[in-house]
């Protein structure tokens, strides 16, 4: 957490040090030995770094805004949600690095390796990224929206649901999946933005098919079975949501009858999408949130059991307690 105005490290070995949190504002760090430094949630505004090697460091969180990293060596660098916009990563070598929900808005990155690294979710808009190697790469989610990518390598790139500005390209076949209010229903819905204008309105047939052993299971059970099951489940976790997390700001706003609900809990939240977010991210626990300040937790009585309830608490409160709900504000969820 230290604060240091235009540090020199030129040429220094810093390997595995430890500068969490730091502010290095302008620091000089030419050809510096970073590896396998922790430099979580530091301020690295304008960094220059040219040369530098950052193999293995963890930048998660941090902000390096206008950096100069070019012809830094960055393998399997670990920085989801850093802020490298308008960086300079000119054959930066940054191989199956971590930087997913990053934003390298308007970065400069000509010939840069990003081979089998992690974009998932990150924002590229306005990014320069031309004769780049991202062969591998996961840009699912990305937004790349008036990117350039000229001449790029993209082989085996997984680029699903990532958005392109080619307005111009319209799904001949509409349906409501494939609209801007998917929920809306609304027949004067425009098109959604990126690839997901494509989707009709018919779920996919063989997914479809696979519906039959789920019903045959649910027969078996029996449904006043599992009604039972789920009032149990429920019942559970709004007691212990009540002893455990209510301290913690959150609260009960489904129905406390059980008569009145399903087998869905929803609890209110400030924070909501951001807990949400910590909770699918750091302790996989799938929930969704719903704004303004709503978290759903769901329980199938045919593969849920009373300890998975206890766990899903318990997880809940480590994230909020750790600080997760700091890590993940703002962050956006790669499906809404």
């Amino acid at each position: 957490s230290a604060t240091l105005t235009r540090p020199d490290f030129t040429s220094a070995n810093l390997t595995g040090v430890n500068l969490a949190n730091a502010t290095l504002a302008s620091a000089t760090a030419t050809n510096a030995n970073l590896t396998s430094a922790n430099l979580k949630s530091a301020s690295l505004t304008n960094l220059t770094a040219t040369g530098a090697t950052l193999d293995g460091a963890d930048l998660t969180g941090a902000t390096a805004q206008g950096a100069n990293l070019a012809r830094v060596s960055a393998i399997g660098v670990t920085a989801p949600r850093v802020d490298l916009s308008n960086a300079v990563l000119m054959a930066a070598d940054l191989s199956g690095a971590t930087l997913s929900n990053s934003s390298l808005s308007g970065a400069y990155g000509s010939q840069v390796n990003l081979a089998g690294a992690d974009l998932a979710g990150a924002n590229l808009t306005s990014a320069t990224l031309d004769w780049a190697d991202l062969t591998g790469a996961t840009l699912s989610g990305a937004d790349l929206t008036q990117a350039d990518l000229s001449i790029a390598d993209l082989t085996d790139a997984d680029a699903t649901y990532a958005m392109f500005d080619r307005t111009d390209l319209q799904n001949p076949v509409r349906g409501w999946y494939g609209s801007d209010d998917p929920m809306g229903f609304g027949f004067d819905a425009g098109p959604a933005a990126g690839a997901s204008r494509f989707l009709t309105g018919t779920p996919p047939i063989l997914s479809t098919v696979l519906v039959e052993p789920g019903v045959d299971l649910i027969l078996e059970a029996g449904i006043d079975r599992l009604r039972a099951k789920s009032v149990a489940l429920t019942e559970r976790f709004v007691a212990l949501v009540d002893l455990h997390l209510a301290p913690l700001g959150f609260g009960v706003r489904s129905p406390r009858d059980p008569a009145q609900r399903g087998s869905h809990v929803s609890l209110r939240h400030d924070a909501a999408q951001a807990v949400s977010q910590a909770l699918v991210n750091e302790a996989r626990v799938i929930t969704d949130s719903r704004p303004p300040d709503l978290i759903r937790f769901g329980f199938a009585p045919l593969y849920i059991g009373f300890a998975d309830v206890d766990e899903a608490v318990r997880r809940t409160a480590e994230v909020v307690e750790s600080g997760g709900i700091d890590r993940w504000r703002g962050v956006q969820p790669v499906v809404p």
